[in-house]
């Protein structure tokens, strides 16, 4: 005999009554179905120009519903999306007021954001902080809290001291962060010249990435800073250089202004 089909409010009872995994997996299904019956009445869609950045002339139908969403006790805003090339999508969002068409173009902004975050790990090292504090109480992994309410004021301002330090870290990390995207977006053509390496997919004709400006950074720094005039510290340092190293310098500093050079337009 086949199994009946649970209603979703039965399954809600039983799953709070047994915590039964079986319930659970049903539930699921039954959850995920009634979720998926909402995409069936084309009628309750709405068609408009695509809001996504790069689809100018693609055409999507959206409907908003307002459901409670038991995980985490609230209306929830449910944006169902019926894309012409990627199919069904549903988005979430938190603020049951947010016009759906502002859901879908923030959900737009995903990649970009996830790319940001990973230049900023990987090529800023925006995260990459270190800060040791010594006078602090040493704790094993996932044992608990510091309980600061019950240290001195002295120790808690070593730790706000400490917190201080993270932050600072990151926030030059995200203005490092923030010029290699202005000299990527201004300087675009002179990035690509000294951009000496190789990528699998290079586009001259686009702006480059964070990446791309910093390896063309690292590599004409030499250059740059040989070309660029003398100062006190400076002098000291090329008096104690022998003379053909630095006119080795100077040759490749030329050859560099040949090749391109860092000006870049200020507003």
């Amino acid at each position: 005999m086949a199994k009946g089909r649970m209603d979703l409010n039965e399954f809600v009872g039983k799953l709070l009554a047994e915590q039964d995994g079986d319930v659970l997996r049903e539930g699921i299904r039954v959850l995920a179905q009634a979720l998926m019956d909402l995409f069936a009445d084309p009628t309750a869609f709405t068609a408009v120009p695509s809001p996504v950045y790069e689809e100018p002339t693609v055409t999507i139908t959206y409907r908003a519903v307002d459901l409670l969403w038991r995980p985490v006790g609230r209306l929830v805003r449910f944006v169902l999306v019926r894309h012409p090339t990627h199919g069904n999508i549903m988005l979430l969002a938190s603020d049951v007021t947010m016009d759906p068409l502002d859901v879908i173009i923030l959900y737009g902004y995903r990649f970009k954001i996830e790319l940001g975050f990973r230049h900023a790990v990987h090529v800023v090292g925006s995260y990459a902080y270190h800060f040791w504090m010594m006078a602090i109480t040493p704790l094993r992994r996932m044992s608990g809290n510091q309980y600061m309410h019950r240290r001195p004021e002295q120790y808690r301002q070593q730790v706000r001291r400490k917190l201080a330090a993270y932050h600072r870290y990151v926030q030059l990390g995200c203005i490092a962060q923030g010029l290699l995207q202005y000299l990527a977006l201004t300087c675009g053509s002179t990035v690509w010249q000294l951009f000496r390496s190789w990528l699998r997919t290079m586009h001259p004709d686009r702006p480059p990435s964070e990446l791309v400006v910093a390896h063309a950074l690292r590599t004409s720094l030499p250059e740059f800073l040989g070309g660029a005039p003398p100062t006190p510290s400076s002098r000291n340092s090329c008096a104690a250089a022998s003379s053909g190293r630095h006119n080795r310098s100077l040759n490749s500093a030329r050859r560099s202004r040949a090749r391109g050079t860092w000006h870049c337009p200020v507003t």
